[in-house]
């Protein structure tokens, strides 16, 4: 039967045929998705995926997208069906550069006598330090950049530190780009994925969504969907 199963499923991606229209947030687009979809793609070459990079949240139907993924806060608002993909935890890193400033001997928080970036919006700053250093106000201070993607960018350059997490953050933290300067996280947010209400369950769209939900859960086995 499992044999029968496989033959099925292998008949299936190579047979499947139609285009999805993507639209995710820019960091997730660039620095996660975009080799998700390329895989994607070997696994049912005929099945064309074009994927938009946006920072606004599209109208799902008249912008004719067929799958959002987004920050939740966001998809939350949209009248659509909605499903978890994995959360964002932050801790603080920076640039080699602004590392070697760092004296560690006057305490963990030392880093904090460095500039700090953050991303569209003070809020998480905020949060973290209000976990870890309770009474510190450097969440005020400090240049805001519009999205994720340019903040990374920023930090890579020696600009500040940010918040920065082991999966967008991944390919920089191992090349060393970025150094964690402390390991205390805080859940800054989760990527969640929209699709239209009533799709076709054997649609594309709907092989894509599942497909990418089943790539989450084999390689993040232990996140709760809460």
């Amino acid at each position: 039967m499992q044999i029968l199963s496989d033959a099925c499923e292998s008949l299936l991606q190579a047979s499947q045929v139609g285009t999805v229209m993507i639209s995710a947030e820019p960091a997730f687009a660039s620095r996660w998705l975009r080799r998700k979809i390329t895989k994607f793609s070997e696994q049912f070459p005929k099945i064309e995926c074009f994927l938009r990079s946006d920072w606004q949240v599209p109208d799902i139907v008249e912008d004719k997208v067929d799958i959002v993924i987004h920050f939740d806060e966001r998809i939350q608002r949209m009248q659509a069906e909605k499903t978890h993909l994995f959360p964002i935890d932050g801790f603080p890193a920076c640039a080699p550069s602004l590392y070697d400033k760092i004296d560690f001997s006057n305490g963990p928080n030392d880093f904090l006598k460095l500039p700090i970036i953050h991303d569209n919006g003070r809020h998480i700053w905020h949060q973290w330090l209000t976990e870890y250093a309770d009474g510190v106000d450097k969440w005020s201070d400090g240049k805001v950049l519009s999205d994720l993607a340019l903040t990374i960018d920023a930090a890579v350059d020696g600009e500040g530190v940010f918040l920065a997490d082991k999966i967008i953050c991944k390919r920089e933290l191992e090349n060393g780009l970025l150094k964690p300067i402390d390991h205390r996280t805080s859940r800054c947010t989760w990527y969640s994925v929209a699709t239209q209400d009533n799709v076709d369950q054997n649609s594309p769209t709907m092989t894509f969504r599942n497909w990418l939900l089943a790539e989450v859960k084999h390689r993040f086995p232990d996140i709760e969907k809460v």
